[in-house]
């Protein structure tokens, strides 16, 4: 299932089937003057549906409204073998019928007053499978300007994004640790990485100013004005290079699918991820338990990957804990593993959310709210009463 449905420059959105890939989706929706809002750097092999459905986080907080986006709407067939479309595309009229009058199933709430779509997103295949999905896509700059912003002061950077994207002003926007920018930009393993992690800032804020088909020189120059003013203020500059890595470099990279190996997996061959969604007010103090949680488990604070990505116009933030490890090492396996566990356990207790969870500690993180629980298990036996949608996942 891997056709490209549907491309609309004029609404700025796309409908594709499951199979169809970021790399095969994102040179085609380019032609016709259109870009994804998609994640950090996704293998080019990755299900662009798959990575909606699963509320993956995106770069671009700017054009993210809702947490669901930038999925608009699917068709779906639940458990009960029943056809389903959510959104604009409930009808009236079949979706062909839809277009002929100028419908693009972009409105993904309903049909009534329902947001059906949220049934379907992050249940990892528990409620039904889905045909096709649209989604809201954005349109290409004319001229993009991208700057770094390094510091050891995580709190100053933070309160630098907010006002980036309070005022509208960047598209991409995310901050990374030295580990993973190092990771992500190594070309030699191992030496080039130490070397190149060791010019990097504690931590780098990238973002890119963007301008458009009408004059866009003065829409640049005008935000960058602002933007100076703001970093003057906080006590930081921004800048056009990080240690070795200039600005130009990182946009490239995170505008286009990781090359392969993919970057996670090129430092030691293993990579666990611990991510959830939190505030401003409790992110720092959590990066502290996870520091400490390192250490005590005799693994270096210092080599843990950090990925700091506001999400929904900035009101709230996705982070990323990466621990690379040696999969055919059992000693290192064991150490992650267990270090993950207990991570997760008290980062709970500081307020992280882990919306998306997976794998063994999905029963510790859901069995917290009995009530979740419970509606989830009523779901279930609603749309899928035979229980033959992946079966086990989602404490199900």
């Amino acid at each position: 299932m891997k056709k490209i449905i549907r491309v609309d420059r004029a609404r700025r959105v796309a409908m594709v089937e499951p199979g169809v890939t970021f790399g095969e989706l994102i040179p085609e929706i380019e032609k016709e003057g259109l870009r994804l809002n998609m994640p950090l750097m996704p293998r080019k092999s990755k299900s662009v549906v798959g990575s909606m459905l699963e509320r993956e986080p995106v770069i671009m907080p700017k054009y993210q409204w809702d947490i669901s986006d930038p999925l608009a709407c699917v068709e779906v067939f639940f458990g009960t073998g029943d056809e389903f479309r959510t959104g604009q595309a409930a009808g009236p009229g079949t979706v062909e019928e839809q277009w002929a009058v100028g419908g693009v199933q972009k409105a993904p709430y309903g049909p009534g007053t329902a947001s059906w779509h949220r049934l379907i997103q992050g249940a990892q295949g528990t409620m039904g499978i889905v045909t096709w999905a649209s989604m809201r896509c954005e349109i290409l700059p004319t001229l993009e300007e991208p700057f770094v912003v390094g510091s050891s002061n995580l709190d100053r950077l933070l309160e630098l994004t907010y006002w980036l994207i309070r005022l509208r002003i960047v598209n991409e926007c995310f901050i990374l640790n030295n580990d993973n920018l190092a990771a992500i930009f190594t070309k030699k393993w191992p030496k080039d990485y130490q070397n190149l992690k060791d010019t990097l800032p504690t931590w780098t804020l990238f973002y890119t100013v963007a301008g458009y088909e009408y004059l866009p020189e003065e829409r640049v120059s005008s935000h960058i004005k602002d933007i100076t003013y703001i970093t003057q203020r906080l006590g930081v500059e921004a800048i056009k290079a990080a240690g070795g890595l200039s600005a130009s470099e990182i946009l490239k990279a995170v505008q286009q699918p990781s090359e392969e190996p993919y970057w996670k997996l090129r430092h030691k061959g293993g990579c666990q991820d611990i991510f959830y969604l939190t505030i401003y007010d409790k992110l720092e103090g959590q990066i502290g338990v996870m520091n400490d949680l390192a250490e005590k488990a005799g693994y270096p604070a210092s080599d843990v990957g950090v990925y700091i990505q506001p999400i929904v116009q900035g009101t709230s933030y996705h982070c990323e804990f990466n621990l690379f490890y040696n999969p055919e090492n059992p000693r290192e396996l064991n150490r992650v593993k267990e270090l993950s566990t207990l991570a997760i356990k008290n980062l709970m207790a500081k307020g992280a959310f882990f919306s998306r969870p997976y794998g063994e500690n999905a029963g510790m993180i859901l069995n917290r709210d009995a009530a979740t629980v419970a509606v989830l298990h009523k779901f279930k036996k609603i749309f899928d009463p035979n229980n033959v949608m992946n079966p086990g996942k989602v404490c199900l």
